[in-house]
């Protein structure tokens, strides 16, 4: 029996000197970025910079181009908005008479009802609406309309 009292004394463990989830301060290493990491971006860096997709119109109609879009110098870009809502957009160079200008947007209006009408010689700019353009010989460039996309409206009442 008195073998058996040792051997029951030997099959207890220790009590460990350092509790078993800490780790021994001698042995801790330190967490050094090696220089392979630095030239990298960081996830954040690569987040921030990915540009996101522009999510597509709701609008069956072609959509006007964003503010700062390079239109060349001799060219103006003019958004037309027909009386149905739809709107068109087309480059005209700055040298083009008024009358090209509406020639296109009549073809684009009477694409809609498939009729052939005729309309009065002025047509207004919705961002500009006091100016009239009358004379349908005189260019773009003479009424001083400048190299950014704008809108002109036919209305309906100048159809007859």
């Amino acid at each position: 029996m008195a073998n058996d009292k040792n051997d029951s004394k030997k099959m207890i463990p220790k009590p460990p000197t350092i509790p078993r989830n800490s780790v021994n301060l001698n042995s801790r290493q330190k967490f050094i970025k090696s220089p392979d990491f630095e030239n990298e971006p960081d996830h954040i860096t690569e987040i921030l910079n990915t540009t996101l997709s522009p999510r597509p119109s709701s609008s069956k109609y072609q959509a006007l181009p964003k503010i700062g879009t390079k239109i060349p110098s001799s060219k103006i870009l003019i958004g037309f908005r027909l009386p149905n809502g739809s709107k068109i957009q087309k480059e005209f160079k700055t040298n083009d008479k008024i009358s090209a200008v509406l020639d296109y947007a009549l073809d684009e209006y009477f694409k809609l009802d498939n009729t052939k009408k005729t309309i009065k010689n002025k047509f207004t700019l919705l961002q500009m609406p006091n100016l009239i353009l009358e004379n349908l010989n005189q260019s773009l460039e003479s009424y001083k309309i400048e190299n950014r996309s704008m809108i002109f409206l036919i209305e309906k009442d100048l159809i007859h």
